[in-house]
Order: C-alpha cells, then sequence, then structure tokens
C-alpha cells in the first residue's frame, strides 16, 4: 500500500513507469491492483508491450492474475462459437480474442445472448499506438456502449474469468427456495438479472424447468 502510494504521489508531478523483474508486469506480479488503482484516480495507462498483444490486453484490463483461454479471432461459424463459450466457461480462466471493428457490437451482443453470468469486458483497440483505447464494462450494458459501433483499428478482448459451477449451484438454491415461497419465475428471473447479473431470458427457462 506504501508503494502505492508513492506511485500516485509521483504522477501528480508526472509519468511513472513499472518495471519487474519477474516478466510482464500485471503478468507475472500483482501489477493488476495498480493499474486499477491509477484508473480509479483518473490516470492513463499505457503498456510497452512484449511481443504480443495478448499479454499486453492482460495487462491492460486490470484482472487478476490466473489462467486464461486465448481463442484467436472469434468464430463466425454459432457451432464453433458456442465450443469457444463453453471451453471459456470449463476453463475458469479469462477469455481473450481478436475481433474485427465492424463485427465488435455483434459479436458482444451474441456473447450475451448466450451467456448465463455477467463477467466483466475489457475492449482494447490500437494497443501501443497514438489512438489506444481501453473500454471496461459488464457484459449485460454492452448496448448501452453505442461508441463501440464506430471503433476503428486493432481490436482485443478480454471476459474476465467467472467460476459459473459454483455461482449455478447457489443460484439455483436460492431460486428453488424462493419459488417454494411463492415467488414467480418471471419475477424472479428479473430481479436476479438486475441485481446479480444472470441473464434473464436464460435462467427464466431453466426456472421454468425446475417447476414443472
Amino acid at each position: 500500500m506504501k508503494q502505492s502510494e508513492f506511485v500516485l504521489k509521483k504522477l501528480e508531478s508526472g509519468s511513472v513507469g513499472l518495471v519487474t523483474d519477474a516478466g510482464m508486469p500485471g503478468i507475472s506480479d500483482p501489477g493488476s491492483f495498480l493499474v486499477n488503482l491509477v484508473r480509479e484516480n483518473n490516470y492513463d495507462v499505457v503498456v510497452i508491450p512484449g511481443p504480443s498483444s495478448l499479454t499486453a490486453s492482460i495487462a491492460l484490463s486490470g484482472f487478476k492474475p490466473n489462467s486464461w483461454l486465448f481463442a484467436g479471432f472469434f468464430p463466425k461459424d454459432t457451432s464453433k462459437r458456442k465450443e469457444v463459450i463453453k471451453a471459456y466457461m470449463d476453463s475458469k480462466g479469462h477469455l481473450i480474442f481478436f475481433e474485427s471493428a465492424k463485427r465488435l457490437c455483434e459479436t458482444l451482443l451474441w456473447i450475451k445472448a448466450n451467456f448465463e453470468i455477467n463477467p466483466k469486458v475489457c475492449v482494447l483497440r490500437e494497443i501501443t499506438k497514438v489512438y489506444e483505447e481501453v473500454n471496461c464494462f459488464e457484459l449485460f450494458s454492452v448496448e448501452d456502449k453505442a461508441g463501440l459501433s464506430t471503433v476503428k483499428g486493432e481490436i482485443v478482448v478480454a471476459l474476465e474469468s467467472i467460476d459459473l459451477a459454483e455461482d449455478n449451484e447457489r443460484f439455483y438454491e436460492l431460486a428453488a427456495d424462493l419459488i417454494r415461497l411463492g415467488v414467480e419465475p418471471s419475477n424472479l428471473s428479473k430481479l436476479f438479472a438486475k441485481h446479480i447479473g444472470i441473464n434473464k431470458n436464460w435462467l427464466y427457462k431453466k426456472l421454468l424447468q425446475n417447476k414443472q
């Protein structure tokens, strides 16, 4: 914590560089804590990368060090897309993939429609270049991000890891108890979507199956 305060103090009068002898900052050390702290204090974060935008995007995302699944360019074929999402859910790591600017919105909306939980998403473009930009938000708020439809350049998308198995088990148990108390599945799915972040349509179908 003392070092973090020191960095913030230094930023008041100029730029600060983070280097480490443990590898890529934010990958091989707790640099994600500093990335998030600096952003919370309204300072920009840039990366001087190693050989790949993959590691640069992980460092810039501020995600906690964890395993990750790299999917290359996100598939166009629906069945292959579902394979990628299943692999992501099973891996319990972050998902990193490339996407073209013109397909970015369509891809994120498709993931939202086919996903159960509401992970943090970071859209990173033009990493290390003049127009570098990092846009982080929750997946289910993607429709509110109008600027995504006009982005240009090279895009990397990162989805934060979520332990879906543990979350689903906890949500199902809570949902079953509430249904036994008389809460209607439609109302329950709306509440869970609002306060927990589960996909409303997906949860509603599951609750109907459990009620039968």
